[in-house]
């Protein structure tokens, strides 16, 4: 399926935050259960599937616990479904972290999610070669906290390889076991050499024997996207990179290395609305919010070295509006944590319209498919602004 397709999802159908609120907040929490969300089921022509590695950069002595999700057969079948996050005591520890960040329950109900990926499950016969997609989360947070994103571009038939950064997600688990929770690092640095060194060990996945992934990527057509700090590095990635066709940013800011590189690739930059702004037009957010100008300020130096770049503004979208966290009803988690990470746009439309304005970008860049088509879903939806510029 074509990013296209999403066009009957409308962007202006908002959740009144207020509407679901009654008593306290810790209350509201307590008072609506939330253990049934589900992701939202994949809407590509492929199923999909996901593997694990444990990948280690001896230059670095770093180690990467890294998940690949992938186009499979849609057989109709259905397999047991795993946790996005299957791993016990990783899962225990992290969801005691997430507790703290979302409140309790919140984490009970996002460490529960199953994901629709199948472990291990064979790639697509009828696919090709893949298109590789490198994807680091935001500060904090793991990549099973985007499961919807990255399930989708699978299912539109990326290959997207995942990995959890060491000092910069809540906790990662090593392949001794070992627990290692992170340090709240924001050097971009460290993150930037894991996409070079993801990047450079892709010839090696394509030719594991009994992987998944043996003979299946097409090196000649690798992206890289991230959230937040993970963003920002997809794109100082790409200034160091050129075998990288393609780079995206999702509401990351970027550093000064970033303003002063140079881009061989078209970049795309998704930013939310600052919040305290609600209902006021894109073009007044720079006027009025100082972290929006700085923004704009540091993005008109870094589009200068690329020879294309895009910037959409998504009204109604806070910063983690594009995590899994986003599908939890707002009473969920309490107002004083939910107030300034999550908009009024819907959480799975929301998901949606991200990944459909993903999925045009990488399919014009690395598939060769219409350079129009974010013009054209940015005609669908007038709410959201879009500034495409060639140097």
């Amino acid at each position: 399926m074509t990013a296209m397709r999403y066009c009957s999802l409308l962007l202006t159908a908002w959740l009144s935050v207020a509407a679901c609120h009654s008593g306290s907040t810790d209350q509201a929490a307590v008072q609506l259960p939330v253990a049934n969300i589900q992701l939202p089921a994949p809407s590509g022509p492929f199923g999909v599937g996901r593997t694990f590695y444990y990948w280690k950069d001896p230059a670095r002595n770093r180690e990467l616990p890294l998940w690949v999700y992938y186009p499979t057969a849609q057989t109709g079948s259905v397999a047991p479904a795993d946790s996005v996050l299957s791993q016990p005591a990783w899962s225990q520890r992290y969801r005691e972290l997430v507790g703290r960040r979302l409140g309790p329950g919140a984490a009970t109900a996002l460490l529960g999610l199953r994901t629709t990926a199948v472990r291990n499950a064979p790639a697509a016969p009828g696919a090709g070669a893949l298109p590789v997609l490198l994807f680091a989360p935001g500060l904090h947070w793991l990549p099973t906290d985007y499961s919807t994103l990255l399930e989708e571009l699978a299912s539109q038939g990326y290959a997207v390889v995942a990995w959890a950064p060491p000092q910069y997600a809540g906790v990662v688990q090593l392949q001794s076991g070992e627990l290692l929770e992170g340090t709240g690092l924001h050097e971009h640095a460290p993150l930037v050499a894991d996409f070079r060194f993801v990047l450079q060990q892709l010839p090696r996945l394509n030719q594991t024997v009994g992987s998944p992934m043996n003979g299946r990527l097409d090196l000649s057509r690798v992206g890289a996207l991230g959230h937040s700090i993970g963003g920002a590095a997809a794109v100082g990635a790409g200034q160091l990179a050129p075998q990288l066709r393609a780079v995206a940013n999702l509401d990351g800011d970027f550093d000064e290395a970033e303003t002063t590189g140079t881009l061989s690739q078209h970049v795309l930059y998704l930013t939310s609305e600052p919040p305290g702004l609600p209902n006021q037009p894109v073009t007044a957010w720079a006027q009025q919010d100082r972290s929006e100008a700085r923004r704009q300020d540091v993005w008109d130096r870094l589009r200068r070295t690329a020879p294309k770049s895009s910037r959409i503004w998504l009204p109604g979208f806070y910063h983690s509006n594009f995590q899994d966290a986003a599908l939890l009803p707002p009473a969920a988690v309490p107002e004083k944590l939910r107030r300034n990470r999550f908009g009024r746009v819907d959480g799975v439309q929301g998901l949606r319209l991200t990944a459909a304005l993903l999925t045009a970008f990488f399919d014009a860049e690395l598939r060769g498919q219409s350079p129009n088509a974010l013009q054209q879903l940015g005609q669908r939806y007038p709410d959201i602004r879009i500034d495409t510029a060639d140097r």
